[in-house]
């Protein structure tokens, strides 16, 4: 979407250019001047507008607002169960300006705001130009699929992994100019290694994984239960059939980054000629 495609009353969103990612704030376009936007409210924190010694450290404003609104009723936001949109093997799906709002199921999988499942060869099918936010379950998920074109998207405050390769053989696949702010591990809850498992799931794989390396120091072999449960940082739960001695407990973390204070901004920025959706501050 061209930034001289922006109107009024249309909802934008700035990410953070602080160490605290959840600096980023979305936005009512209340007024357009020439280059210049007036914003519904004033901005609660400073958002970087600057090109400093030729390096462009200019904070990335995206639109969120399309004419095509595909959203889950609003209690979705209490039981985090959204919308899903699935093409499946044998079908075919061509996706553009469309906004999606209160997508994906949390912790359910197969059930995410967009996601080609099993197609095979995707060759011409895409998703461009589109808005995915608020969402309770990744954002694009490309399962099985390859030669999809994903290009010129913006993502806002989404849980779990945003642009996904479910398996990780896909191929062919393009992400082109693709913009993801403010990804979260939890719906509600700090990402903290302890909030990682919604569930708990994450402190079994921990307890399995410690019980494991503590017989393997003992020279003795350790029993898990055939079914182990577990998750990316992230992402839904996965059940795993493992044989009786199962090695180790696949895991990740990420660890958080500090935060610092900063001064509220202006209400006002101005847009950049760049594309998309760069901004400077006035």
């Amino acid at each position: 979407m061209n930034v001289g495609d922006w109107k009024k009353g249309d909802q934008i969103v700035l990410a953070s250019t602080d160490f605290d990612p959840r600096q980023a704030e979305t936005r009512i376009i209340s007024a357009i001047s020439g280059k210049t936007i007036t914003l519904d409210k004033k901005l609660d924190y400073m958002h970087f507008g600057k090109i400093t010694f030729d390096v462009d450290e200019r904070g990335e404003v995206g639109m969120l607002s399309r004419n095509v609104k595909v959203q889950a009723s609003d209690d979705a936001a209490q039981s985090f169960l959204g919308g899903h949109i699935m093409a499946m093997s044998g079908s075919k799906m061509f996706v553009e300006g469309v906004e999606l709002n209160r997508m994906g199921q949390n912790l359910t999988l197969a059930r995410y705001p967009i996601h080609w499942h099993l197609i095979g060869d995707a060759q011409g099918q895409y998703i461009r130009n589109a808005a995915i936010h608020d969402t309770y379950n990744r954002c694009v998920t490309v399962h099985g699929t390859n030669f999809l074109h994903v290009e010129n998207n913006v993502t806002y405050n989404t849980v779990g992994h945003c642009f996904f390769l479910e398996d990780g053989a896909e191929h062919g696949n393009q992400f082109v100019h693709n913009l993801a702010i403010q990804i979260k591990c939890h719906t509600s809850k700090a990402c903290a290694p302890t909030n990682l498992g919604a569930n708990g799931e994450l402190d079994y794989a921990y307890e399995n994984r410690t019980a494991y390396r503590q017989a393997s120091w003992s020279g003795k072999d350790t029993l898990l239960p055939r079914t182990t449960r577990w998750r990316l940082t992230g992402s839904p739960i996965r059940t795993i059939h493992s044989s009786a001695t199962w090695p180790r407990v696949p895991t990740r973390m990420v660890s958080g980054s500090r935060c610092r204070s900063t001064r509220k901004g202006s209400s006002k920025v101005r847009k950049s000629a760049r594309t998309p959706g760069r901004v400077v501050r006035s």
